[in-house]
């Protein structure tokens, strides 16, 4: 039954990923030919500082909130689980407003410092940071109270705005970076007032009750909360330093190329991703360490055996695909894009990591294993740009990624204090094929039943 639910949750997520899959690639499309491949650059290096400030407001505390909130409403204790949901909305709203302010404030000495006129661009990213604290609070309480049908949607929802509010600024006010930036400014806003109405009922009395302490937050903070703010802000430099050394050694046409092939294997990576979402309320749920990994495992395994076929379809038809998507001026870095599916394996080992030493409360060994990855990230991201160029960059991430992996399963066995199979997350065992059979028998019930 769990791993049904399991997968019915996943199968919402991944539709709803399908389909802002689509709406979002027509929407990079649509900014790759508006604004060219330097001026996609120019957006791409934009939306990696934003992407920085929202997840530094974050501070990663997010994913605490859905395992601990979650943990605290199981166990009906909602007066901690009102302290800790007010103390983490204090601090988006908090960080969010000062971050932001500051940005916008202090746009043309930020200017000055890169000699450029940028104080059009910095505006809207202050805006954006500010929206992004917002938007925060608003994934978190849809993950923590398994509301994934309005997690699923506000997706969907939010890149059918953005695609209206950027189509509508390049055709009346023109194709620039800055108006793309405002475009999603207005987008985002609008969603978010669209999907107040949408937050759980649960998650708003928590917030406004009159129970509930400041302390317990700051006390979580406390314990395994530093660390958590450790790993993600190591994995949040780390994630976005990389358009920086493209941009530092290759030029900012580069970091175009760049991101143009990562958004696109982005857009196939999203039809894997649920799975952690629903894993971080899941282990709270399971208890036992045992159910909770095992099941994880299970479902880890089959996602793994379904990127299979995805991964080799693109390895096979890279130059053709590359050239529907992103057109013939992207051909020549086919070979690039095949590396970058390689990662796509260590992507999806990864995804029951996380929850797990969430689960087990051992963010500590997360925050270390960060920090390698990013000493990883920036000495061989650097030295494979100086001498392969782009390809080189991509074999980095795939190497990064597979280090990472390989780092977790170790400090994982260590934790559970005995050893885990590794061929268990790969080779099929009998429970699966009993699973296949007694999935096979189901379908051939509901074909008789429907026939009758």
């Amino acid at each position: 039954m769990v791993l049904k639910e399991i997968f019915k949750s996943s199968a919402l997520i991944t539709l709803s990923n399908i389909f802002s899959a689509g709406i979002n690639l027509v929407t990079f499309l649509m900014l790759l030919s508006g604004l060219g491949i330097y001026g996609f650059g120019l957006y791409t290096l934009s939306m990696t500082v934003i992407s920085f400030f929202v997840l530094l407001i974050d501070q990663g505390i997010g994913t605490v909130m859905v395992s601990d909130v979650s943990k605290e409403i199981n166990e009906n204790n909602r007066e901690k689980a009102a302290g800790l949901m007010k103390g983490y909305v204090a601090l988006q709203l908090l960080a969010g407003i000062i971050i932001g302010a500051s940005c916008i404030i202090f746009s043309q000495q930020i200017s000055g410092y890169f000699q450029k006129n940028l104080s059009g661009i910095i505006l809207p990213i202050g805006l954006l940071i500010i929206v992004g604290g917002l938007r925060n609070i608003y994934t978190t309480s849809f993950q923590m109270s398994s509301e994934f049908k309005s997690y699923a949607l506000s997706f969907v929802v939010e890149a059918l705005l953005r695609l209206t509010a950027i189509y509508a600024g390049f055709m009346f006010l023109g194709a620039k970076t800055e108006i793309v930036l405002m475009s999603i400014v207005v987008a985002d806003m609008l969603m978010l007032a669209l999907f107040w109405f949408r937050i759980p009922l649960q998650v708003k009395q928590l917030v406004f009750s009159a129970h509930g302490k400041l302390s317990d937050f700051t006390e979580m903070i406390k314990k395994h909360g530093k660390w958590v703010i450790v790993f993600s802000q190591a994995r949040n430099f780390e994630s976005n330093i990389i358009f920086w050394i493209v941009e530092y050694f290759l030029g900012v046409k580069a970091v175009g190329i760049y991101a143009a092939l990562w958004k696109f294997l982005i857009i196939i990576r999203w039809l894997f991703e649920p799975l952690e979402t629903i894993f971080y309320p899941l282990v709270s749920k399971l208890g036992k360490k045992s159910d909770s990994t095992n099941v994880i495992f299970r479902a880890t395994k089959y996602m793994l055996f379904a990127s299979v076929p995805i991964v080799l379809f693109f390895m096979l038809f890279s130059e053709t695909a590359i050239n529907l998507v992103l057109g013939s001026e992207f051909v020549p870095y086919a070979g690039s894009f095949r590396i970058l599916l390689l990662a796509m394996f260590a992507f999806v080992l990864n995804i029951p990591m996380k929850p797990l030493f969430f689960g087990l409360k051992q963010q500590k060994i997360l925050a270390f294993t960060s920090i390698l990855l990013l000493v990883v990230s920036l000495v061989s991201g650097s030295l494979l740009v100086i001498y392969f160029g782009l390809f080189g960059l991509c074999l980095s991430r795939v190497l990064s990624f597979s280090f990472d992996v390989l780092a977790k399963w170790h400090f994982l066995q260590k934790v559970r204090g005995k050893s885990i199979n590794a061929a268990s997350l790969v080779i099929p065992n009998r429970y699966d094929y009993e699973l296949l059979e007694r999935g096979i028998l189901e379908i051939k019930a509901r074909k008789k039943r429907f026939t009758k």
